[in-house]
């Protein structure tokens, strides 16, 4: 249903976004499934209701594509839940081929990523501190720059950083003297995004006392310069 309203909205010229996937949360939320599929419950219950009344063997012919619109609201909820989807994980319930059997590109994949953390370790990480995505995207210009080559974007120079408009410097400023978990999902996609942002976050936490950086970055920081100091010593 929810693609036919695409089509529909597309065809009559409505405007029509297509947003990431939120993965950073446990589950949608009852308010937030009622929202999105009350319109498919009810008109689950209408055909259900209306197939009963005209033909009741047509009703239970279709009741398996009834089923999903009817209980779409609870079906939603939990479906999105990892809570649900680790309990029937490890019961081993709607698992796919791959994560039964992986090939063996994937059981390569897996001893890369072995591989990985021994390096960093010889690097001077410890096994506990692998690096961690945010504070290394914009604290280490490596990393900043693997990032934005898959945006398609140079890791600007600390000369030539341009200005940041107004509302991207607002959101920056909260991130230094907050931390991340202040920062709207939509807002940190942006910010990450922006090559003008992420140089402009770089010049700043470097350059800025300590005492006006959020402890979020003062203990990133921190780890920093210990592991100079431990590679240097």
């Amino acid at each position: 249903l929810l693609h036919s309203r695409f089509v529909f909205e597309n065809l009559t010229g409505v405007h029509v976004s297509w947003n990431g996937q939120v993965r950073t949360r446990d589950s949608m939320g009852w308010g937030e499934a009622v929202r999105q599929h009350r319109g498919h419950t009810v008109v689950g219950w209408l055909w259900g209701w209306l197939a009963w009344s005209l033909t009741p063997s047509f009703f239970w012919w279709i009741l398996p594509v009834l089923l999903g619109m009817m209980l779409s609201i609870p079906l939603a909820y939990a479906s999105s839940s990892a809570y649900v989807g680790a309990w029937m994980r490890r019961r081993g319930l709607l698992l796919t081929p791959e994560e039964t059997s992986p090939p063996k590109i994937l059981r390569a994949f897996g001893s890369q990523e072995t591989a990985d953390e021994n390096s960093l370790a010889v690097a001077g990480w410890k096994r506990n501190e692998k690096p961690q995505a945010l504070s290394d995207l914009v604290l280490d210009p490596s990393y900043g720059s693997l990032h934005l080559d898959l945006e398609s974007e140079p890791f600007p120079r600390e000369d030539l950083v341009p200005e940041l408009q107004e509302g991207e410097k607002r959101v920056c400023e909260d991130l230094i003297q907050h931390g991340p978990a202040r920062i709207e999902h939509q807002d940190m996609n942006r910010i990450l995004s922006s090559r003008v942002a992420l140089g402009w976050l770089h010049r700043e936490l470097w350059s800025r006392p300590s005492g006006q950086l959020a402890p979020y970055w003062q203990e990133h920081l921190q780890r920093y310069h210990e592991k100079a100091r431990n590679a240097g010593a």
